[in-house]
């Protein structure tokens, strides 16, 4: 007040620890990674579920903080759960835009409802969380959940609003941030015969199968390990060699989107007339495990099946129709007992020797024609 033309203090607060008189000016600091990797990588499938690492500082200890975390992509679109933004749907918006949905005036619980009747009027990918600030400083976690299968390929960046009595109080919105972001790898995978390219595999113990991998929205800088395996496929089993699956792998480094190739060996005789389903699963290496960050599968992919072919069956040996050949010719044997004729005795030409006693009748019969041809001709003269 002022007295004799002179202000006079008549009364201060100099509290330094009232918290009434306190202004807090929060900051925020975020990390997105995947619960199964614990990195900036998921695998896109049914259900995929983000962490959200938020680091705040001046908040208010005791007091609690409602949160929503909106999912964007790398140019600040809205995601919708069906994969597409809210900008396809023709609704423009921010993350910003609907965090101030909530308003100044109302009740805490009326404007934060507005803003989640907003976000699921258009179907926004979301997630509502709140926590209860133990210090100044500290950490929360928000979990973020949804089907992963309309992202294969994309990449999400979280946005967050932290609320204080339904009123925005601090938000990170930052779509080029990478740690903000996790990317959910795409690949399509192609097979042939290594030979040729066609989509026969003669039987073989040197069969070969090249499978080309075209891949989208890697983490550039990060290993990866592609595993192939060979099944039949009308009836899902693994193909075996000596008991052991057929299988092959590779490590490589991807950029964020290209191509590689896998390249097997392997003995397929027996497999016989068979259809051969390739599947490939890429991983990544995370808390010193490999962990699925893509797939392919001939189930869902026509273009990795190949036909075995069988070899044709040998046609059994023809009989031979051509004569035997004849005995060379050599001198008669011996008889093997005695008065035994040897072989060949008494054939035309053959020389007949003293004793012999083959062909008796036939040389009776020619004595007698002789005989009677010389009679004939003794009484023909007489006449």
């Amino acid at each position: 007040m002022t007295a004799g033309g002179e202000e006079v203090l008549i009364a201060a607060e100099t509290d330094r620890d009232a918290v009434d008189q306190f202004i807090y000016i929060p900051k925020i600091g975020t990390m997105l990674v995947d619960s199964e990797t614990g990195a900036h990588i998921s695998l896109a499938d049914g259900e995929v579920t983000n962490y959200d690492h938020i680091a705040y500082e001046n908040l208010c200890a005791g007091e609690t903080y409602p949160v929503i975390t909106v999912l964007m992509d790398e140019n600040g679109a809205v995601y919708r759960r069906d994969g597409s933004t809210v900008e396809d749907a023709g609704r423009p918006g921010t993350p910003a835009d609907y965090y101030r949905m909530a308003g100044i005036d109302g009740n805490p619980e009326e404007k934060l409802e507005a803003v989640r009747a907003a976000l699921l009027r258009d179907n926004v990918l979301f997630a509502v969380s709140e926590f209860t600030a133990e210090a100044e400083s500290g950490e929360a976690v928000v979990p973020v959940t949804y089907d992963g299968l309309p992202f294969a390929g994309r990449k999400m960046v979280a946005a967050e609003g932290i609320f204080s009595d339904g009123t925005l109080f601090a938000a990170h919105i930052a779509p080029e941030d990478e740690d903000q972001s996790v990317y959910l790898p795409k690949i399509v995978t192609t097979a042939a015969n290594a030979a040729d390219g066609s989509r026969n595999v003669a039987e073989s113990a040197e069969a070969a199968i090249t499978d080309t991998i075209r891949y989208e929205m890697y983490p550039e800088g990060t290993c990866v390990k592609t595993v192939l395996e060979l099944l039949n496929a009308d009836t899902g089993e693994k193909l075996m060699r000596d008991g052991i699956p057929l299988t092959a792998e590779k490590e490589f480094y991807p950029e964020r989107s290209g191509e590689e190739t896998v390249t097997f060996s392997f003995d397929s005789t027996g497999f016989g007339s068979i259809r051969i389903g390739l599947r490939e699963t890429n991983y990544v290496l995370a808390k010193d495990t490999w962990v699925p960050c893509a797939k392919d599968s001939f189930m869902e992919n026509k273009m990795q099946i190949l036909t075995h072919v069988p070899k044709p069956d040998e046609p059994a040996p023809t009989p031979s129709t051509a004569p035997a050949p004849s005995a060379a010719p050599g001198p008669s044997a011996a008889p093997a007992y005695p008065g035994t004729p040897a072989p060949g005795a008494g054939r035309p030409g053959s020389p007949v020797r003293t004793g012999d006693a083959s062909n008796v009748p036939l040389w009776c019969v020619f004595l007698l024609l002789s005989a009677a041809g010389l009679t004939a001709a003794l009484r023909y003269r007489e006449k």
